[in-house]
C-alpha cells in the first residue's frame, strides 16, 4: 500500500461553472484559521501555494487567484469588501465566486464565519460543495466531492443519507487503525536502512536486483518449474504471511526514505479494506519539499525495498539446496517482484504511481483535474452545457482527461470484479458486503450527481438526450447479458498416443538394466527394462527349500502309514508350490517386456537406472507415431457445451503451445468423472493449467513415499482421435486448449470465472 498522501485537490470557485444558489451574502465575513501556513511552488508552469493545517496533519492545493483571496479573510471584510479588493488588483471574481470559495474553505475546516450573513454559508454554498474541492492525505476531498450536490433540490433522506452512510456503513469496507508513531520508529530505522538510500546502496541495490533477474533469466526452465508449485490451495496461507511481511517492509521504505529527507512521519498503523489488513504509514507532509525528485523518492521507496528483497529471494533460490526454502524463496521473489510491479506501479490506482505520474506530469492532484474535465464533457454531451474552464491546458488537460478514463474503466472492472468475488466466497457476509458497497460506490453518488443536475440544468430542454443516452446504457448493458459470448469455452487437451502400451513396475524393485532408447523401434517381446529385487529372490529360495522339504515330510508320513497327517502336508505342499508360482510370476515381471510393436516415446528412459522403482510406477511408453489421440479434461462447467459439439459433430479448433493449431471432432466423454490426473503434463505441478492438491495417504508407509496429487475437482475425461498427417505432426505431451462455442453471455462468463476462481 502507498502511502497516504493523496495529492491535495486545488480549488478554483471559477472552474465549477455553476453559481450558488441564494442571495451572494456581501456582508459575510470568514476568517482563515490561525493554524494555517503556506508554501509557495512552482508547477504547470506557474506559482501555486501549498497550504498545511498544523493541527489535522493535511495539505491543501491552492491556485494564485485563490491564494489572493485567502489573505484577504481576516474576518474584517466582508465579501463585497474582499470583491472590491480583488477588482483593485486586477482579479475579476464575482461576489458568487468568492462565496463558493468560502463554502469550500469552511466545510474543509479552513475558515471559520465571524458574522453570518442574510443568506446562511452552509446554504449558500450547498449547491457548489462538489465542485469547490480541497483534499488533504485522510481523503477529505473525496468524501466532500461526494457529500456535493446534496442541494435544496434533493430530498431529505438523500441530504441524511451521505452523514448515515459516512458514520455507519463505511466502517463495514474500510476501518483505518492508528497503532504505532511512525516517526519515532523511522527515526531508529535511519540509523540501521538509512544508507540503502544513499548513492552506494543504490548502486548495490542495482547490483542485487539485475543480478537475481540474471539468475532466473539462465535458470528460466528450473524456476519456471517451480513458480508451478506456488498456485496450489495449500500455499495461501503461506503467501498471507509473507505478503504482509513484505507489506511491511513496504511502508518501512516509506517511513525511512521520508525521515531521511527530513520529513516527518505521521502515525502508522493497519487499514481493513474489505476486512483484508493492508499496513500504511503516513509520510504526508512530504509534500512540504519544494523538489518534486525528492518525492517522487519518497512514492518508489517502497517497491525500491521490495524490488531488492525480490532480488535477494533469488540468489536464495539459486544457493539453497532444501526444497523449503527454495520453494519459499520463489514465492518471496514474486510477491516482492512482479505483484508489487503490477499493483504498486499502477498509475490508475491512486498508490505509488500514481503519486509518481503526477509530480513528473507537475499535476498535482491529477485525478481530480481529470475527473473534473471528464464530467464536465460528459455532462456536455448529455445536456449541452460548455465544459466550464479548468485549471490544466495544452497537454497537460488532454493527459488528465485520458487518465481520468483510463482509471474509471479500471476502477468499474476492478471493483465490479471485487465486488462479486466477496459475495461469492463469504457468502451471506459477502452478500450484505457487496450491498454495502454498490449503495455507497455507486447509488449513493449517483443519487447525489442527478440531484445536482435536477437542480443546475434545464431538466426539460436536456430530458431527451439524457433519455437517449439512458437507452443507450441499458441497450449495451443489455447486450452484454444477453448476446452469447464471442470468445470460446477452453477445454484442456494434451496429445499422447493412441493404444500405447504404458510399462508400469509391477512390483518394487531397483532398475539394474534400461535396454531401450528414446525413439528406438521395439518388437513385441523385445526386454525393455530389467529390475530386481534381492528380498523377493530370497524370499523365493526359501520357500522353495520348505516345499521341498514338504513334500519329504508327506511322502515320510505316507511310508509310515499315517494318512491323515500325510494328505495335510501335502496340501499344505500345494499351498507352498502355488506361492511358489506366484513369486516366479513376479520375479519374471521383473524382466519388463514390450506387449506391443512400436517406438519408445520416454524422453530419458535410462535415468531409472540404479533407482528404484515402486509398484505402478511408469517406467517408459511404448506408441506409433502416425496413431495419436487428443486427451481432453472437461470442466463440469464446459460438459454441456462439450455434449453439444458431440451431438452435432461439430469440428473444433486446438491451439496447442508453440503455435501450433489442427482441427478435431471431439468424441463422446468417458462416463466416468474423477479426480485422478489424467495425464502428468497437464497437472499445474508440470506447467499445465489443472489445480492439484496433494492425494491422502492412509498409512504410514505411503505417506512416507513420495507425494501423490490428485485434481482439486472431479472432471470427466475423452479421447478424440487424429488423423494419420496430424499424429506425424504433433508431438507427445504437448499441451493445448480446444475451443468450443459459449452460449453464456460475457457478464455470465464473467460471473462464472469468478465463481469458479472463489470457491472453496
Amino acid at each position: 500500500m502507498s502511502p497516504p498522501m493523496d495529492a491535495p485537490l486545488q480549488a478554483d470557485a471559477r472552474a465549477s461553472g455553476t453559481r450558488a444558489s441564494g442571495a451572494a451574502a456581501p456582508t459575510l465575513r470568514v476568517a482563515l484559521l490561525p493554524e494555517l501556513s503556506f508554501i509557495e511552488r512552482s508547477a504547470e508552469g506557474r506559482r501555486t501555494y501549498v497550504c498545511h493545517h498544523h493541527q489535522k496533519g493535511q495539505f491543501f492545493h491552492f491556485g494564485p487567484d485563490e491564494f489572493q483571496v485567502a489573505m484577504l479573510l481576516d474576518g474584517t471584510r466582508s465579501v463585497a469588501e474582499v470583491a472590491r479588493q480583488l477588482e483593485q488588483l486586477g482579479t475579476p471574481w464575482t461576489v458568487s465566486d468568492i462565496v463558493r470559495l468560502l463554502a469550500g474553505l469552511v466545510q474543509q475546516g479552513l475558515a471559520e464565519v465571524v458574522e453570518p450573513a442574510e443568506a446562511e454559508l452552509a446554504g449558500g454554498g450547498a449547491g457548489v460543495r462538489g465542485e469547490t474541492r480541497f483534499g488533504g492525505n485522510s481523503g477529505a476531498g473525496g468524501n466532500s466531492g461526494a457529500g456535493g450536490g446534496s442541494g435544496s433540490g434533493t430530498s431529505g433522506i438523500w441530504k441524511a443519507a451521505p452523514a448515515f452512510a459516512a458514520r455507519y456503513l463505511s466502517p463495514l469496507l474500510s476501518k483505518r487503525l492508528n497503532l504505532l508513531d511512525g516517526d519515532r520508529l523511522a527515526e531508529r530505522g535511519v540509523g540501521w536502512w538509512g544508507p540503502l538510500f544513499s548513492l552506494r546502496g543504490s548502486l548495490l541495490w542495482l547490483v542485487v536486483v539485475l543480478s537475481g533477474l540474471g539468475i532466473v533469466a539462465v535458470h528460466s526452465a528450473e524456476f519456471a518449474a517451480e513458480l508451478r508449485r506456488l498456485f496450489t490451495p495449500q500455499s495461501w496461507l503461506l503467501w498471507g504471511a509473507l505478503w504482509c511481511l513484505l507489506k511491511l517492509a513496504h511502508e518501512a521504505g516509506h517511513a525511512i526514505a521520508a525521515r531521511r529527507q527530513g520529513v516527518r512521519v505521521g502515525r502508522a498503523g493497519i487499514l481493513f479494506f474489505l476486512f483484508a489488513p493492508l499496513p500504511f504509514v503516513d509520510v504526508t507532509d512530504a509534500w512540504r519539499l519544494p523538489r518534486r525528485w525528492s518525492r517522487i523518492q519518497i512514492a518508489l521507496a517502497g517497491m525500491y525495498v521490495e524490488l531488492g528483497i525480490a532480488g535477494l529471494a533469488a540468489w536464495v533460490w539459486w544457493w539453497a539446496e532444501s526444497d523449503f526454502v527454495r520453494h519459499v524463496a520463489v514465492q518471496v521473489a514474486m510477491l516482492a517482484g512482479p505483484a508489487t510491479l503490477v499493483v504498486n506501479a499502477n498509475p490508475l490506482l491512486r498508490l505509488d504511481g500514481y503519486y509518481v505520474l503526477a509530480d513528473l506530469l507537475e499535476i498535482p492532484n491529477l485525478r481530480m483535474h481529470g475527473r473534473q474535465r471528464l464530467l464536465a464533457t460528459l455532462e456536455g454531451w448529455l445536456f449541452g452545457r460548455s465544459r466550464p474552464p479548468g485549471l490544466l491546458s495544452g497537454w497537460r488537460a488532454q493527459v488528465a482527461l485520458v487518465h481520468a478514463m483510463g482509471s474509471v474503466i479500471f476502477q468499474c472492472v476492478w471493483m465490479t470484479g471485487l465486488v462479486i468475488s466477496v459475495s461469492l466466497w463469504a457468502g451471506g457476509w459477502g452478500v450484505m458486503l457487496a450491498a454495502v458497497a454498490v449503495l455507497l460506490w455507486v447509488v449513493l453518488p449517483l443519487a447525489q450527481w442527478m440531484g445536482r443536475i435536477r437542480r443546475d440544468v434545464d431538466w426539460v430542454a436536456s430530458r431527451h438526450r439524457v433519455w437517449a443516452a439512458g437507452s443507450a446504457v441499458c441497450l449495451g448493458v443489455g447486450l452484454l447479458a444477453a448476446i452469447p459470448s464471442p470468445l470460446g469455452r477452453r477445454v484442456p487437451v494434451v496429445v499422447q498416443y493412441r493404444d500405447q502400451q504404458i510399462a508400469r513396475a509391477a512390483c518394487d524393485g531397483f532398475v539394474v538394466e534400461v535396454a531401450v532408447r528414446n525413439g528406438q523401434r521395439v518388437q513385441a517381446g523385445e526386454l525393455l527394462i530389467v529390475l530386481d529385487d534381492p528380498e523377493l529372490r530370497v524370499q523365493r529360495d526359501h520357500l522353495a527349500l520348505e516345499a521341498e522339504a514338504s513334500s519329504l515330510r508327506a511322502r515320510r508320513l505316507s511310508r509310515d502309514g499315517q494318512r491323515a497327517l500325510a494328505a495335510a502336508e501335502t496340501e499344505r505342499h500345494s499351498g507352498l508350490l502355488r506361492s511358489l508360482d506366484e513369486l516366479d510370476r513376479q520375479i519374471d515381471s521383473l524382466r519388463v517386456r514390450a506387449h506391443r510393436d512400436g517406438v519408445v516415446c520416454s524422453q530419458h528412459p535410462e535415468r531409472w537406472l540404479g533407482r528404484f522403482a515402486r509398484r505402478g510406477d511408469v517406467l517408459l511408453c511404448v506408441g506409433e507415431e502416425s496413431s495419436k489421440e487428443l486427451l481432453a479434461s472437461i470442466d463440469g462447467s464446459d460438459l454441456e457445451a462439450y455434449l453439444q459439439a458431440v451431438e452435432r459433430g461439430a469440428v473444433c479448433a486446438v491451439r496447442l503451445r508453440g503455435g501450433t493449431h489442427v482441427e478435431v471432432v471431439p468424441a463422446s466423454p468417458q462416463p466416468r468423472v474423477g479426480q485422478r490426473i489424467p495425464h502428468p503434463a497437464l497437472a499445474v505441478t508440470a506447467g499445465g493449467p489443472l489445480p492439484v492438491e496433494p492425494q491422502p495417504q492412509e498409512s504410514a508407509e505411503s505417506r512416507a513415499a513420495a507425494a501423490t496429487y490428485r485434481l482439486t475437482r472431479p472432471r470427466s475425461e475423452s479421447r478424440s482421435p487424429l488423423s494419420e498427417p496430424v499424429s506425424e505432426r504433433l508431438r507427445a505431451g504437448q499441451q493445448g486448449m480446444l475451443i468450443l462455442g459459449d452460449s453464456r453471455s460475457l457478464v455470465g462468463r464473467a460471473v462464472g470465472s469468478l465463481r469458479q476462481l472463489v470457491a472453496p
